[in-house]
């Protein structure tokens, strides 16, 4: 399964904090299931600056179609 995370300019580092501490740790997640990929999609592929200064550099572009319909079938079964 994917969780995409929309990464843009005005973005504040500690807003993305929580989700990205757990996905990547995975200590309240059920370990029977596979882990969580993290997407980072933006606008477009160029790198973008967060208010703090970390450069964060999307994988997909928005306009690359996702989140993809796989992922979205996984919340309706």
């Amino acid at each position: 399964m994917n969780a995409y995370l929309y990464v843009l300019n005005t973005l504040s580092d500690w807003e993305i904090a929580y989700i990205t501490a757990e996905l990547n740790s995975g200590r309240f997640l059920d370990k029977t299931k596979n882990p969580i990929a993290l997407i980072k999609i933006g606008k477009t592929l160029e790198p973008i600056k967060t208010m703090g200064g970390m450069t964060i550099t999307p994988e997909e572009s928005i306009v690359m179609g996702v989140p993809k319909a796989a992922d979205a079938r996984r919340y309706t079964n």
